[in-house]
């Protein structure tokens, strides 16, 4: 004896005359449910939040006001440290004499999503200099960012 898997149905309507039939919708159907999502996603977008470029850009700008009015404490905040630390600031001190520093332009380029490297050409008491500053992401400061490393050159 073999076994039989038991009675074959077949179904009630043809496979293409049941297709034909669930397509058939109003125009106005189809028309709805494809304006719907766009609609939804558009009441969705939030504003534009500023590209890391114009940030760092702003960044170093205030880093290098703060040079300018002798502000070492502000300037130090940029650099993620403290007055009287060791760090980028003495480098730097033939810029942050109090008055006189000219930016001669500034450029900055995205280094990853929330990174920057911006350069920059300074003039200072007629000396003129070339400034690379490396921004990155800072969580721990009183500032979203913090000058990582900065090579300063006399021209």
């Amino acid at each position: 004896m073999v076994p039989t898997m038991g009675r074959t149905f077949a179904p009630q309507t043809p496979l293409a005359q049941a297709s034909a039939v669930a397509t058939a919708r109003p125009a106005s159907a189809r028309a709805a449910r494809t304006i719907a999502p766009i609609a939804a996603v558009a009441q969705m977008t939030t504003a534009p939040t500023p590209s890391i470029v114009v940030t760092a850009e702003q960044f170093v700008r205030a880093y290098l006001r703060a040079l300018d009015r002798g502000d070492t404490g502000a300037a130090y905040s940029y650099l993620g440290g403290q007055p009287g630390e060791p760090g980028i600031v003495a480098q730097e001190a033939p810029l942050a004499k109090g008055g006189g520093l000219h930016i001669l332009a500034l450029e900055a380029t995205p280094d990853g999503t929330s990174s920057a490297i911006v350069r920059a050409r300074l003039e200072s008491r007629g000396l003129r200099y070339r400034a690379t500053y490396y921004i990155e992401p800072f969580v721990h400061g009183p500032h979203d960012l913090v000058i990582e490393h900065v090579d300063l050159q006399q021209e």
